[in-house]
């Protein structure tokens, strides 16, 4: 008896020590799986649009054209030229300049139909002439008559003579000239020749000796 209860004393007795000394805590450390960690990441950024790059050899960037923009139509700088505009310029000629105020002889009195021809001088001057489209014709006389009678050209019958030439061929004083008439067949010869509207009977000045 003496035994257990002295052996009873002592376990209360150190249970009344364990009890007065400061117990240890325990925390519970949770660590998540590697994979299942959400890992932290930046703002969302939207990638800005890509420039062309510019050619070292432009003068300018590229514009970009929207879909609401149009090309400019405006015309070129005033000044400029293209090769089209320099192909297309017209072509000046060294054909003498009809004057019809200063050169047309005036109407003889009594036509009431005529055609215009031309009656180009070897002075480099054209004069424009309305011959009778009806009998009676024009003679080469009279033609060469009414030139003298032209105070504009300052020649006349004393100072120089007049030969009229038409197709390579020297005209008589007596051939007459008339107009083509339509559907008609028109020969020339030796007292006739025929002469479009319009068409050109060269006259040789030469000063009288």
């Amino acid at each position: 008896m003496g035994c257990c209860s002295s052996r009873q004393v002592q376990d209360e007795v150190d249970m009344a020590h364990t009890a007065s000394q400061p117990q240890p805590t325990y925390h519970e450390t949770y660590q998540e799986p590697a994979g299942a960690r959400i890992q932290p990441h930046d703002p969302m950024t939207v990638p800005a649009a890509a420039t062309p790059a510019v050619p070292e050899y432009s003068a300018h960037p590229p514009s970009i054209i929207t879909r609401d923009e149009k090309p400019s139509s405006s015309p070129p700088p005033f000044g400029s030229t293209s090769g089209v505009a320099l192909l297309s310029s017209p072509i000046q000629d060294d054909k003498p300049q009809l004057d019809e105020k200063s050169t047309e002889t005036p109407q003889s009195v009594g036509e009431t139909t005529d055609t215009p021809i031309i009656v180009r001088l070897s002075i480099a001057r054209d004069v424009k002439i309305r011959i009778p489209s009806s009998s009676p014709y024009i003679t080469v006389s009279q033609l060469r008559t009414r030139l003298y009678d032209h105070h504009d050209l300052n020649i006349s019958s004393s100072t120089h003579t007049i030969r009229f030439i038409y197709l390579g061929k020297v005209l008589k004083d007596t051939t007459t000239i008339q107009p083509i008439q339509p559907d008609s067949k028109c020969k020339n010869s030796a007292d006739t020749v025929f002469v479009n509207d319009g068409g050109i009977v060269q006259a040789l000045l030469s000063r009288s000796s």
